[in-house]
């Protein structure tokens, strides 16, 4: 009760719960703002990759999910065409290694070295390739056609 006899009704649980997730929201869609204006820059060419990334680091320190945001508006904004396909893997591998506690690897550890040419023998009797030994040798082929131990 109040000093002058009258008693005071809050909100009831419900409109307070209402009102708390208004907050809520609104506050997301102004983050979602910034994460919109840090992808359209990158999509209009007014910020290079390298620049998007760490101002998008730089402003998770303020909100938290700012970079899963991105990550949603960058894949949408490559489905449109409006960023290419190795900015948009290089930026989604580089914010997603970032968000998860990952050390950031350099570009040309990322890529994977071209498979080693073997070379290849058919062994006598066999239509079954078999890669050649460190040797120069072909494997032999125990208790199977081509010879026997």
């Amino acid at each position: 009760m109040r000093d002058d006899g009258a008693m005071y009704i809050g909100p009831s649980e419900s409109e307070a719960a209402e009102s708390a997730a208004a907050g809520r929201d609104a506050a997301h869609a102004q983050d979602g703002s910034v994460a919109e204006e840090l992808v359209e820059a990158l999509a209009s060419g007014s910020c290079d990759p390298e620049r998007f990334a760490e101002r998008v680091i730089r402003h998770e320190e303020s909100d938290p999910d700012v970079v899963w945001d991105v990550l949603a508006l960058l894949d949408q904004n490559y489905r449109r065409k409006r960023i290419d396909r190795n900015t948009f893997l290089d930026l989604k591998a580089r914010l997603q290694r970032h968000s998860l506690g990952m050390p950031a690897e350099p570009v040309a550890a990322r890529r994977e070295a071209p498979p080693r040419d073997v070379p290849v023998v058919h062994a006598v009797g066999s239509d079954t390739p078999r890669p050649l030994l460190a040797s120069g040798k072909a494997p032999r082929n125990p208790g199977g056609e081509g010879g026997a131990l």
